[in-house]
């Protein structure tokens, strides 16, 4: 008896057709990068542009100034006013020095001037003393008014200019009036007194033009240029994070011991920025130009790249930050973006070797077939690419040469 072999009809499920169109993908991924692997590498023209968000410690190119003896410290400045070398910034009042005969002597300066005025200049006219004059009362009214509004902040700048009007009023009228017998025993006395206080008063001086700050977190000496440059990214987070922790900038009015740093000179021109960037994803390189954007300034900033240290997965990167110097003038880290955008010949990373002394060498295929090793400076480069110029500039690398790789 024949046995009938009955025909089973399969229904292919939807799921099949999903597995085939993912496996066909893949293979066709794997076959790109099969015939990518073996594609000639070229010099071709290209960008790299990159932006990320850092946080930077801010590194100044500022003087501290220190007291020299044990003193009450008087400010005699703005807090970021301008200063030329000689500038006073400070009265130190050292040991001995007496309110009361700071007192004293401007009580004698006024029993000088009602003299002067009710006694020798009764019936004369002088339009240089009446300038003078006009010149204080205008001061002293700008002062009060300051006072009255609370515009203090440069206050200290309206005083001093009030003390040099004085000043120049005293010896205007020691040199223009007659003295008699009593006028100049009060002149003695004057004498007698301010040479009694300059004894117990040491004034301190710019030794630089600049940018005056009275505010101080004791970090001034410690983070410069040198000390940043000589860090290693691993050290950055915990520089941050003691940074972070510290208290705010404090002020130096009021008792001060010998040694002690009593203000700082800051060059405004510009400051630093240092912080760590992937290592895969970094193009900046020394000499690099980039745009740097701060928290709470309103615009982008220039800056050049001054020092780059790989360490790992991160690298550490010092800018050389052209403008805001006034606005991170008491700050220690900041935040922002940083972004680079080069255009050039663009290499892969691949292409590149190290000579002997840490440069860089690409070997290219000339047009006559020749291969000639050529001294390239990296200009920007992330973990595929590479922006470089000739270090001699023979015009060796042209774009669309091939790429011999190591």
């Amino acid at each position: 008896m024949a046995v009938r072999i009955k025909n089973r009809r399969y229904r292919i499920k939807p799921r099949f057709y999903v597995i085939a169109a993912l496996f066909c993908a893949l293979m066709a991924v794997g076959i790109l990068a099969l015939l990518g692997a073996f594609k000639p590498s070229t010099v071709e023209w290209g960008r790299l542009t990159t932006d990320q968000a850092i946080v930077a410690v801010v590194v100044r190119d500022e003087m501290p100034i220190k007291a020299d003896q044990y003193g009450r410290l008087v400010c005699l400045n703005a807090e970021g006013e301008d200063v030329a070398v000689g500038t006073p910034l400070a009265q130190l009042y050292l040991s001995g020095s007496s309110d009361k005969d700071t007192q004293n002597l401007i009580l004698l300066q006024q029993r000088i001037k009602d003299y002067q005025e009710n006694n020798i200049l009764k019936d004369i006219v002088d339009q240089d003393l009446e300038t003078l004059n006009t010149q204080i009362n205008e001061k002293i009214e700008q002062i009060s008014q300051r006072v009255r509004t609370g515009l203090t902040r440069d206050l200290l700048m309206y005083e001093r200019d009030l003390r040099v009007l004085l000043d120049s009023r005293r010896t205007y009228m020691r040199q223009s009036v007659q003295a008699d017998d009593y006028l100049n025993k009060l002149y003695e006395q004057q004498d007698t007194l301010e040479e009694k206080i300059a004894q117990t008063r040491l004034e301190i001086v710019s030794p630089r033009d600049g940018v005056v700050s009275y505010f101080l977190d004791g970090q001034e000496e410690l983070l410069t240029l040198e000390s940043i440059q000589q860090m290693q990214a691993g050290d950055l987070p915990a520089l941050l994070s003691n940074l972070s922790a510290a208290s705010a900038p404090q002020s130096t009015n009021g008792i001060v011991n010998t040694g002690q740093t009593v203000c700082r000179v800051v060059d405004a021109s510009h400051w630093y920025a240092a912080f760590t960037l992937p290592t895969s994803g970094n193009i900046l390189a020394p000499g690099a130009q980039c745009d740097i954007t701060i928290e709470g300034v309103a615009h982008p900033v220039s800056a050049t790249v001054l020092h780059t240290a790989p360490g790992g997965r991160n690298t550490l990167v010092v800018l050389a930050v052209e403008e805001g110097a006034r606005d991170v003038m008491s700050l220690r880290t900041v935040g922002g973006h940083i972004g680079r955008s080069m255009e050039g010949l663009r290499v892969s990373t691949r292409a590149l070797r190290q000579d002997d002394e840490g440069g860089y060498l690409v070997v290219v295929r000339g047009e006559d077939g020749r291969d000639r090793e050529v001294a390239v400076n990296v200009l920007a480069n992330d973990a595929y690419h590479a922006i470089i110029e000739e270090v001699e500039n023979r015009n060796f690398i042209k774009d669309g040469l091939r790429v011999v790789l190591p």
